[in-house]
């Protein structure tokens, strides 16, 4: 291996490897404002500057950007070094910067008050007018303090680079230069969030965290991103590392900031988000604190509510339920709560209720695993940035965001991308990828025909496929042939791999602890026959997530014994007898696997709400009732039986230590990388099996409306977030469709759906005979008419 000398030491390196990587990695720190580990360097700053010596001739070179050859001798701390370069850098830095520290967001977490300190002169020699720039607000979630601004390019590099947007960067020149969008132009990347993360100082704020905190009041707990399956890692922030106090506790002081989430942050795992989080993400705690979350148990008694202790709700529960046949009792969940809960719910629901009507997911049977032998994908995260091929089903930047900072970085890798969908979403509009335009009836004759381009070659809409890893992004709640017909054309080619996505966060955790899945309105039928008895509806809401909603509500009316157990009292539970207040992901310990089979750990960050309790606690003690104790008191007990039944998981650590890399503590805004999580994937036996393609009958091309997602409306805890509202409030009265569509459809600005009356919006990335309504999550009485799958003829 080569040699390198460091401050007349030697020490050896990678091919490849800068002078900066080597001496981090060796305890040799030097400091840094525009480098970033996750990011290509520029040495824009130049704090980084040393010695280097080759062939006798010594050089003043950026250590972030200078790639170490053998024998090269380089000095970090020469008075040259000291003085010189990092001493006069951090003044010339200082000579236009505020004295804003006591009122700035990032004074205690700003690599310019840290750097300052430890290599920084303690006077100015300067004196003159400091430049002035006006303070914007960029974004609802950003605000911008151009005269803090140190133009280390760090925003720049991940917002072009990384996060694909355009809209960001510098304009004007010399004494004028700054950063930032164009004037009256707003911030229109998922993924803007990062910049203030990422930002050494606060010329990039978090707008919703504006002096709510200081760093050192603040304690980071790992949890996972409860929106989506891909479970994103973060850290929740609260107030309560020390016992300071915003006033007594008994009037709710300190007592309010144990219930009370002050940001999102990101937490670094490599195989899965990386160190970036979409705005979805980072921005919608505030449902921790909704407004209709559920408090105290309560029951329903001649139309009256009725709050009530955990004991007497239970009984009653155990009561009402012991004599019902199993063919009687049926439970839908959202699959959000924790694997342990889900864990628990199968040992009621099989073992002593012994029901099979348990639903999840929308369909009865399963096409992955008929191909696979198993329900879940043979792709991992990390295929996609290596992927020559990426064929994707639907629209990522709405329902799946964070995948959209790998497919970008793969497509500037000259990935062919390709996405298939009835719309042109941000990927096909920006040129990220090509798009595949259907009509939502054709979806299935198109899914066939991209089967036989991967199992027989057979040409199809200009499709080319490079030789290499090609993978398939293709969400769970797509037709069964569909499914089935993609995953059994990729068996069929070289070196292809599924990514199922699970349209539920926590589907495949419920899947691997051994719950069956039905569909949903075969429930929702058997109840409007009369068959269902007592429903448990498990954090999910009918009407809220369904269409069909005339039918739904039908159901509902006719069960006699409705037990809601959710954090959030919605639309359903009107009709529920029993309503149980279910704890979150932040106010509980417990474990998530994601839609690759990684199962991640989450920690108790908020203490429960009100009389809220996990879900596992309130199965485990009606199944107390049936005269079984399980001994079960935590969660630790529930992962020793989970790694006694469960093969899948025996190999797994829940008990996860982190890793730690040699990076400077002294520097903020990359002191979060230093600590990493590498979570276990569970072990799951894949058969493949090459059976024939389902080829599917045409279907008439017609006008139809159909519902799609919005990105901060696409999440079942996102649609509560207030911080969103003004990104939804223009949709909620709104169906697009393209100006050919509009004509044949309505000669006028508005177009009535039943009794509803829309405004019609041109969108002519929408293919013909095709309108979308975008709000899922939404209460809106559109869904009354539209069928199953989300469609209404016109």
């Amino acid at each position: 291996m080569s040699k390198i000398f460091i401050n007349n030491k030697e020490y050896e390196f990678k091919q490849g490897e800068t002078i900066l990587e080597v001496a981090w990695k060796n305890n040799i720190f030097i400091p840094v404002f525009c480098y970033h580990p996750k990011m290509p360097y520029v040495a824009a700053c130049r704090i980084c500057n040393v010695e280097v010596k080759i062939n006798n001739v010594t050089r003043i070179m950026p250590a972030c950007a200078t790639v170490c050859s053998d024998n090269m001798e380089v000095i970090t701390n020469s008075p040259i070094v000291k003085n010189d370069i990092q001493k006069g850098v951090l003044e010339l830095l200082l000579l236009n910067h505020p004295l804003d520290c006591p009122t700035c967001d990032a004074g205690g977490e700003c690599d310019l008050q840290e750097l300052t300190l430890r290599f920084g002169s303690d006077r100015s020699r300067y004196e003159f007018p400091k430049r002035e720039f006006e303070k914007k607000n960029v974004s609802p979630f950003l605000d911008l303090y151009p005269n803090r601004c140190i133009e280390c390019d760090r925003c720049s590099r991940f917002f072009w680079l990384i996060g694909g947007g355009t809209e960001w960067g510098t304009y004007n020149r010399g004494w004028y230069e700054v950063f930032g969008v164009w004037e009256k132009e707003i911030i229109e990347n998922e993924f803007s969030g990062n910049m203030w993360e990422i930002c050494p100082l606060g010329a990039i704020n978090d707008g919703s965290y504006k002096f709510k905190a200081r760093p050192w009041e603040i304690e980071s707990i790992e949890s996972i991103a409860p929106d989506d399956s891909i479970g994103s890692n973060i850290y929740v922030e609260v107030r309560r590392k020390k016992p300071l106090s915003r006033g007594p506790f008994e009037i709710g002081g300190r007592r309010k900031d144990l219930f009370k989430v002050y940001r999102i942050t990101s937490r670094d795992n490599p195989s899965v988000n990386d160190f970036w989080l979409s705005d979805r993400e980072r921005y919608s705690y505030s449902w921790v604190n909704a407004e209709n979350r559920i408090a105290y148990p309560t029951i329903k008694e001649n139309g009256n509510y009725r709050k009530v202790n955990w004991e007497y709700i239970l009984d009653a529960i155990y009561e009402d339920i012991k004599n019902l046949k199993g063919e009687e009792i049926a439970l839908i969940s959202g699959a959000r709560s924790s694997n342990e809960s889900a864990f628990i719910s199968k040992i009621l629901f099989k073992e002593f209720l012994f029901t099979e009507n348990i639903s999840f997911l929308n369909y009865d049977i399963d096409p992955i695993k008929e191909v696979f032998g198993y329900s879940i994908g043979n792709a991992k995260i990390t295929d996609i940035d290596t992927a020559q091929n990426i064929i994707i089903f639907g629209d990522i930047k709405n329902s799946f965001p964070i995948l959209g900072i790998r497919i970008i970085k793969a497509k500037r890798n000259n990935a062919n991308v390709y996405v298939f969908n009835f719309y042109k979403e941000r990927y096909i509009s920006e040129n990220w990828a090509r798009g595949v335009l259907f009509h939502p009836n054709e979806i299935e004759f198109y899914a066939y025909k991209l089967a036989k381009l991967l199992k027989d070659g057979e040409k199809f809409e200009d499709i080319e496929l490079k030789q290499g890893k090609t993978i398939i992004i293709l969400p769970d709640n797509l037709p069964y042939s569909v499914i089935r017909n993609v995953l059994i054309g990729s068996v069929y080619r070289e070196n292809c791999k599924v990514l199922i996505l699970r349209t539920r966060p926590n589907a495949q955790g419920f899947i691997d602890v051994g719950l069956n899945n039905i569909s949903i309105y075969d429930i929702i039928q058997k109840a409007n026959e009369g068959k269902i008895k007592a429903l448990f509806i498990w954090h999910t809401d009918l009407i809220l997530e369904f269409p069909s909603r005339n039918e739904i509500e039908s159901a509902l009316r006719k069960i006699p014994i409705i037990i809601y157990i959710s954090p959030f009292a919605d639309y359903s539970v009107k009709y529920a007898k029993y309503i149980l207040p279910e704890t979150t992901i932040f106010e509980e310990d417990g474990s998530r696997t994601n839609c690759e089979g990684r199962v991640q750990i989450h920690k108790q960050a908020l203490w429960n709400y009100e009389d809220s309790m996990p879900a596992w606690w309130i199965f485990k003690s009606l199944i107390k009732r049936f005269g079984i104790n399980l001994n079960i008191n935590s969660v630790d007990d529930i992962r020793n039986l989970m790694k006694k039944e469960m093969f899948e998981y025996k190999s797994v650590s829940f008990d996860k230590k982190p890793n730690y890399r040699n990076y400077p503590p002294f520097i903020p805004s990359i002191r979060k990388l230093i600590k990493f999580y590498e979570y276990d994937l569970a072990n799951y036996i894949l058969s493949y099996k090459k059976v024939d393609l389902i080829e599917p009958s045409l279907r008439p091309i017609e006008n139809v409306l159909t519902i799609s997602n919005h990105i901060y409306k696409s999440s079942y805890y996102a649609c509560r977030s207030e911080i969103f509202y003004d990104y939804i409030r223009p949709f909620i009265r709104t169906i697009e469709a393209n100006s050919k569509t509009i004509k044949q459809i309505s000669s006028e600005k508005t177009i009535k759906i039943g009794e509803e009356i829309f405004e019609v919006k041109i969108n002519e990335g929408i293919v013909d005979n095709v309108l979308i309504y975008r709000p899922l999550f939404f209460d809106s009485k559109i869904n009354y008419y539209l069928n199953r799958e989300g469609l209404l003829k016109l």
